[in-house]
């Protein structure tokens, strides 16, 4: 199948995998994290994207759990719901993506991923012990803020090559979305300092590239850019690399990170922890909007067949 190609995009946002990847995760309290990232090539056809997620045993009825409370400007949704895995490991979650024209849903994910009921348990107890380890010990309080890979392109992206030419774009803060990065979440780290390297930074002068390790619970996902906010200094610092010690099963636990402390001069330390959408994105979707047929009911194997697009 053939598709336009528009400054490194897919015209035709119905034929591509909008979702690039959707994970569920369980907490040692048995609640339940679902983390999503966009596709990069997904173009929304309104102002900005909402949020809504679904659950449902396997091959059954979607339940929507947040209908009147979309979520917005998050990549995160916490359900508190205590879910009864058992030994199929039948229960799905999925992210169903509003543009205000029309809704997108991901592929189904199931709550364990690989994992059976024993080893969740075990996993669990791991967390435990590493939540314990950092809040009463050793650990540093601070925000995490997530980058945003998918979204309404800002107007500073190059129309060639679609990359931002202005880092310190306060509209996205150099990233080339619009936004930039979604509200801070809560995320403790045991933080090591790092050797220290003089540069010169034109036209600030000597910067001090200070590099920082730290050890932190593998949930949510970390990935490279994202941003943590020491929360008693407000030194702001980019995650370069990410490394998981501890795996379970191929999926991570627990993960070491390298940190690079961003210059007082950065742009970074002007995002503020909540952003106004419509400040940065402005009026607020329609409520009205095209359903697609299969996602009230169906929807298990809707898009599948158009993932290897992407």
């Amino acid at each position: 199948m053939s598709h336009k190609i528009t400054n490194g995009c897919v015209e035709d946002t119905d034929k591509i995998f909008v979702f690039h990847r959707v994970t569920v995760s369980v907490t040692p309290g048995a609640a339940q994290i679902v983390t999503w990232e966009l596709n990069p090539m997904f173009r929304p056809k309104g102002p900005f994207i909402i949020y809504f997620i679904e659950f449902a045993h396997a091959l059954g009825e979607w339940t929507r759990l947040n209908p009147d409370m979309a979520i917005v400007n998050e990549c995160t949704f916490v359900d508190d719901n205590k879910r009864r895995c058992g030994l199929n490991n039948d229960e799905y979650y999925r992210v169903i993506a509003f543009d205000g024209v029309q809704e997108y849903a991901s592929k189904p994910e199931p709550t364990l991923g690989v994992w059976s009921r024993h080893d969740w348990l075990i996993a669990r107890d791991v967390i435990r012990k590493e939540y314990l380890r950092l809040r009463k010990f050793v650990g540093t309080q601070g925000f995490l803020l997530k980058k945003r890979k998918g979204g309404v392109p800002c107007e500073c992206n190059d129309w060639d090559i679609g990359e931002p030419v202005n880092s310190f774009c306060e509209a996205c803060f150099g990233t080339g979305i619009q936004g930039g990065y979604y509200n801070a979440i809560p995320y403790w780290l045991d933080l090591n300092d790092g050797p220290v390297a003089g540069d010169v930074s034109i036209p600030v002068g000597v910067v001090d590239n200070r590099s920082t390790s730290g050890r932190g619970v593998a949930y949510p996902r970390l990935d490279t850019y994202d941003i943590w906010i020491d929360g008693d200094t407000n030194k702001r610092y980019v995650i370069r690399k990410v490394d998981s010690p501890v795996d379970f099963r191929g999926k991570p636990v627990v993960y070491n990170v390298l940190l690079n402390q961003i210059p007082a001069s950065g742009i970074e330390y002007s995002i503020p922890l909540e952003q106004s959408l419509e400040d940065v994105f402005g009026p607020a979707p329609s409520p009205d909007c095209t359903i697609n047929p299969d996602l009230s009911t169906g929807g298990w194997r809707s898009g599948l067949g158009e993932q290897e697009l992407c």
